[in-house]
């Protein structure tokens, strides 16, 4: 679904380096007044295998990640979307659950409705003409994106 490198060369292996630029980009958050930020904790990251050990230093770019947020005084809000979810849950809420108020299991939700039930070019691939842009072979454009929403 994704490339890696693009026609031109560029690859997407470092895109804004978040990661080694986090407290930078904190600092310019605090600046513009922002209240919250949202953060995907990446399952590989964390438990490289998928399963079994923690990835020390994973788990402290993490911790130190929420802890300059919280220096900042920001709003902590993460997203845990994995497969094996019971063991990589199990980790963040242990290692960082004392540190964050809210934690998501989906990421943008309206996508999920928007995607699967609108324009039909995502699971379960509902749509309807004149909105869709998948197979419009099923679905109901108009009522099922709100009704899979609430």
């Amino acid at each position: 679904m994704f490339i890696t490198i693009a026609g031109d060369g560029p690859t997407e292996d470092i895109a804004c380096d978040g990661y080694h630029k986090y407290k930078e980009d904190v600092r310019l958050m605090y600046n513009m007044r922002l209240d919250a930020f949202r953060l995907s904790i990446s399952w590989p990251r964390l438990i490289p295998s998928g399963r079994g050990p923690v990835n020390p230093k994973g788990l402290r770019f993490y911790k130190n990640f929420i802890d300059e947020l919280i220096r900042y005084g920001k709003n902590k809000i993460m997203i845990l979307i994995c497969n094996d979810f019971t063991a990589f849950a199990d980790v963040c809420f242990r290692e960082f659950g004392s540190k964050v108020k809210s934690w998501w299991t989906i990421n943008e939700p309206n996508m999920l409705a928007w995607g699967g039930y609108d324009l039909g070019v995502s699971p379960p691939v509902h749509c309807s003409p004149p909105f869709g842009i998948g197979n419009c072979s099923k679905g109901n454009s108009s009522t099922e994106p709100y009704i899979a929403l609430r």
